[in-house]
């Protein structure tokens, strides 16, 4: 069976997703019919995505309920292949990973292999380096025998690219046979390369034969991944595909990695086709603010004509980072209290790699439920920073505002008497 590629196109908010989970809820009531197991499968970028996906299939009265809908993430497809294997094969979590690239750089030093690095090789920031170096040729599926002899052909002056393209062939050659086992190891972008090697020797487990496969969500795919799609394509009788675009295409670079993915695919597949979803804004509930903002952002702002209209569009002032949050969650606790399910409430921020703490600590103080896509670094943890707080001690000895901060902690809470009784903040205070 060779199934034809359907492409899906359209802007945010066309209605990709509701007439893929339409398509899919149809061919999952047909099994239901049938009285047989769904043979369907939905890939989708993230857990969070896969859970709502989820929630909006089974919002259909019609459709009760089913023992295997399949909704999978591309890494959850990828371990179900590999579950199946004939080759026994072992995650390496990215802890794990990080411990064999540390052992390996220590082989090197050890064995006088590194000039260039010699200086930094202990040191945490060439490890990230290392590690970082390694994903990404792995994502791209550039195997360390390549790059050395591509380092060597062209880049004899570089040693640089040479050491770290020798400790990617030390660490690829652990994976291939970790301390004389035969158990294989393959890390998070060596995940798809064994589910590909799977499929390619027809070893698709409960996907051997499939009626429908969509894959929603997606901006663009690895070249592992393109394999993968277009194995999955022979074993099924229909294939959907998503992408963000837009037509006319006036922001070129914007969706770039969406043209890139489209022509990648029509070569994946040996028939395609488009289909584009026009968004009519007159049909849509956006309000027309949102709609200028949709349509003309990352444009050139001299070429945009101004709007007549900013129903929908509230500007607040605030001064510093903490009224910005305060007025945020003063907001989103209005409209929780209007009865706006929080599901449908979107905080958008600039980076939440500085503010994400801030916007916790205002969220949880004003009692508002809230999902974070970045976690709440460690070191930002009220206990973690205690502790540091006990080891700078030592380091800028023992002064003087530094030992009350620590006193006036409540994390420190010693098992003396007078503590106790409260005589440690009164000396505090009394200083």
């Amino acid at each position: 069976m060779l199934a034809e590629i359907e492409i899906v196109t359209g802007i945010a908010g066309a209605g990709k997703t509701a007439q893929l989970q339409a398509e899919y809820r149809a061919a999952l009531l047909q099994a239901e019919r049938n009285r047989r197991v769904p043979q369907v499968l939905w890939i989708t970028p993230t857990l969070r995505s896969r859970e709502l996906v989820r929630q909006q299939l089974f919002a259909d009265s019609n459709l009760k309920g089913c023992f295997a809908p399949n909704i999978l993430t591309f890494d959850q497809f990828a371990e179900q292949i590999l579950r199946h294997s004939s080759e026994p094969v072992r995650f390496l979590s990215d802890t794990a990973k990080r411990l064999v690239v540390r052992t390996l750089i220590n082989q090197q030093q050890e064995q006088n292999q590194l000039i260039h690095f010699r200086s930094i090789a202990h040191t945490e920031g060439y490890l990230e380096l290392a590690c970082q170096f390694i994903s990404e040729l792995k994502r791209d599926e550039i195997w360390p025998e390549r790059f050395l002899e591509t380092c060597h052909q062209y880049l004899q002056s570089r040693r640089k690219d040479c050491e770290l393209g020798e400790l990617y062939l030390a660490y690829q050659n652990f994976l291939q046979n970790p301390s004389g086992t035969q158990i294989k190891l393959y890390d998070a972008e060596g995940r798809f390369w064994s589910a590909r090697d799977a499929l390619d020797r027809g070893e698709f487990g409960p996907f051997s034969a499939l009626d429908l496969v969509v894959v929603d969500g997606f901006t663009d795919f690895t070249f592992t991944q393109y394999k993968i799609l277009g194995h999955l394509a022979e074993r099924t009788q229909r294939m959907l595909i998503s992408l963000p675009l837009e037509e006319p295409q006036t922001r070129l670079d914007l969706f770039a990695k969406s043209l890139a993915a489209r022509k990648g695919l029509k070569g994946t597949a040996r028939r395609s086709s488009v289909r584009h979803l026009t968004h009519k804004s007159e049909t849509s509930s956006s309000p027309p603010a949102i709609e200028f903002i949709a349509r003309n952002m990352f444009l050139n702002p001299r070429k945009i004509v101004p709007s007549p209209d900013a129903t929908g569009l509230k500007l607040t002032s605030a001064i510093g980072p903490t009224s910005e949050a305060e007025q945020i969650a003063r907001e989103v606790k209005r409209l929780l209290l209007k009865g706006v399910a929080p599901a449908d409430i979107v905080v958008s921020y600039r980076s939440l790699k500085e503010e994400s703490a801030l916007l916790t600590d205002v969220f949880t103080a004003a009692g508002i439920p809230f999902y974070c896509d970045n976690p709440r670094a460690l070191t930002e943890l009220p206990l973690t920073k205690a502790l540091f707080s006990i080891l700078q001690l030592e380091q800028e000895d023992w002064s003087y505002e530094r030992l009350m901060k620590l006193v006036d902690s409540n994390f420190f809470r010693p098992d003396w008497s007078h503590s106790a009784e409260g005589e440690l903040s009164e000396i505090s205070n009394s200083a």
